[in-house]
């Protein structure tokens, strides 16, 4: 069995089409959290975290409310991985030292 396709953001993605007209594009990808398949023509909104990635700092500031999170390529949810608080991401201090993070929402 091969490996789903992913995008820049190493987050696993399918491609189907429109039941529309049979020929659009969708991306579907499954909710970390609920486990359902969603589809969308755009897919979640992605959110660069502020904060520095340098290895060592585990603090970051999102705008809205995150459904998950990419750590260095791994999905995170919140409480496996981060914790999220009042527009704060904290990675878990067991994660290795952050070099990419994506909140997605």
């Amino acid at each position: 069995m091969g490996d789903a396709k992913r995008d820049s953001n190493l987050v696993a993605t399918l491609l189907g089409v429109s039941n529309v007209d049979g020929v659009t594009p969708v991306t579907l990808y499954v909710d970390p959290t609920t486990h359902r398949l969603l589809v969308s023509s755009s897919g979640p909104t992605e959110e660069t975290p502020v904060g520095t990635v340098n290895g060592s700092n585990v603090t970051f500031t999102v705008s809205n409310t995150p459904k998950f999170v990419i750590i260095d390529g791994m999905f995170r949810v919140s409480g496996q991985g981060y914790t999220y608080s009042g527009g704060t991401i904290t990675v878990d201090s067991l994660i290795p030292p952050v070099q990419f993070i994506r909140s997605f929402y």
